[in-house]
């Protein structure tokens, strides 16, 4: 008949359009196969986000592109004396030692540690940590490509006090705008601290339960990181305020090794002095010739880290070791 409205479905998504009551029995499109959390032949539903109509909600596009660290223009190289880095490197792993100590008493919300990688950041954390909580049970740690879904869950999931989130080596979490809004969050000063999803995915725990929209968050977060925030808040980068949000907000420490490989190889040989080669079966004169090797050939080495340390004093136990070295460890000419 002509003249007639269509009747309107009164599906899960009008009622939530809507602001109305979900009448019991109208569940989310694609929930309909779930009794209880399980298929209907009773294999358990597996732990996914579930969209209300994907064809209906496209999914923004909130993911940027972060550039290397490489890329960001440099800070101006300030002269120091191989005394000067020292004392400046132990200053700041002595005090990045006492900041995780204060986000393990909670006495701090959030951390940001901000260095080059293989240098003993994580390390000085997983150490303070393992302490801190030996059954495990208190903390984990992100490594890797973190979604907006997966941050959300895993926060919810540590959301009691006393309880501590690492980031490590997770930068693509930063290239996210929704995952830096929930950071943001979790590190706001406020008194309370709440996180929201807002959208109308819906997100399972690990039970296969329903997630709450939002909750707040009690627990600590640290972040061991190889951007230095400070360049990237300089730069023209569509993610630099969040950059500089995260920032104000959280403890920002940075362990001031971005300027040279000089930097990095007095770094190391702190670590030697502390032992980390004794366990190699090297004496102390190999030792020395490891750390001779590198300075030596400090402009040519691919990379100068404490794995490539470790690298060289496995193959100082070879005959033609030198040899064996520059081949597998230089830059070839």
């Amino acid at each position: 008949m002509t003249g007639l409205k269509e009747p309107v479905r009164k599906t899960y998504k009008y009622y939530v359009t809507n602001n109305l009551p979900v009448p019991e029995g109208v569940v989310p499109w694609g929930q309909k196969q779930y009794a209880n959390g399980k298929f209907a032949g009773g294999k358990e539903a597996p732990t996914i986000t579930r969209q209300a109509d994907p064809a209906a909600i496209p999914a923004p596009k909130t993911v940027v592109h972060l550039p290397s660290p490489s890329s960001i223009p440099p800070k101006p190289v300030v002269e120091e004396t191989d005394e000067q880095i020292d004392k400046k490197l132990r200053e700041r792993f002595r005090i990045l030692g006492q900041l995780v100590q204060l986000v393990l008493n909670g006495g701090l919300r959030s951390l940001v540690i901000s260095g080059p990688p293989g240098l003993g950041k994580s390390h000085t954390v997983e150490e303070a940590l393992a302490a801190y909580d030996p059954s495990e049970q208190r903390y984990t740690a992100i490594k890797g490509t973190v979604l907006a879904t997966g941050l959300y869950k895993t926060l919810y999931e540590y959301r009691h006090p006393g309880n501590v989130v690492v980031f490590d080596d997770a930068d693509s979490v930063f290239g996210d705008e929704r995952s830096l809004n929930i950071l943001k969050a979790v590190s706001d000063t406020g008194k309370k601290r709440f996180v929201s999803w807002l959208t109308e995915a819906i997100l399972l725990d690990s039970n296969g339960a329903q997630m709450p929209r939002n909750f707040e968050f009690q627990g600590a977060i640290i972040f061991i990181t190889n951007y230095d925030f400070d360049r990237f808040i300089g730069s023209k980068s569509k993610l630099a305020p969040h950059f500089q949000a995260l920032q104000d907000r959280a403890q920002y420490l940075d362990l001031a090794m971005h300027n040279s490989m000089r930097e990095r190889l007095i770094r190391i040989r702190q670590v030697v002095e502390e032992g980390m080669l004794n366990e190699t079966g090297l004496g102390k004169s190999q030792q020395d010739e490891v750390m001779a090797f590198l300075e030596t050939n400090l402009a040519d080495l691919r990379d100068l880290s404490l794995r490539t340390t470790l690298k060289l004093a496995g193959l100082r136990k070879l005959d033609d070791w030198e040899n064996t070295a520059r081949i597998t460890l230089l830059k070839q000419k």
